[in-house]
């Protein structure tokens, strides 16, 4: 949940205002806001993600993101992209991919799709997502 909590945590101070502000904004308590910005759970729905992109007057783009990083539907990309961007992922050969910042290993693309789980247990910094997952 570190993506989402490190996002939330910058977009909130880009902004400056504190988890205080964000909480009375979304009728939350500050304590869930520490939660989700210090990866203890993410937010329970996907309303709750736009409430906080609304607050905070994300842009589309910061908006994908933070829904990227809970695990929800994107809210402006075209779906059309998104399947076409599925597809040519799924025809690639290389020994490594990029995507965003998660790093995907060598070997035969698979038809798998990275979870929250590899995001979550194997960081974002570059490191190899497990087996299972290639």
């Amino acid at each position: 949940m570190e993506v989402f909590g490190d996002l939330l945590k910058g977009f909130r101070l880009r902004r400056g205002r504190n988890q205080e502000w964000l909480a009375n904004k979304l009728g939350k308590h500050r304590n869930t806001i520490s939660d989700w910005e210090r990866a203890e759970y993410l937010p329970d729905d996907r309303e709750t993600v736009l409430a906080i992109s609304d607050a905070l007057g994300l842009s589309k783009v910061e908006t994908d993101e933070l829904l990227f990083a809970a695990n929800y539907p994107l809210e402006h990309q075209s779906k059309n992209l998104q399947q076409a961007s599925v597809a040519q992922f799924k025809e690639v050969s290389a020994e490594t991919i990029y995507v965003g910042q998660l790093k995907v290993a060598s070997g035969p693309t698979s038809l798998l799709q990275p979870t929250r789980c590899d995001f979550y247990q194997h960081g974002v910094n570059g490191t190899k997502l497990s087996s299972s997952a290639k």
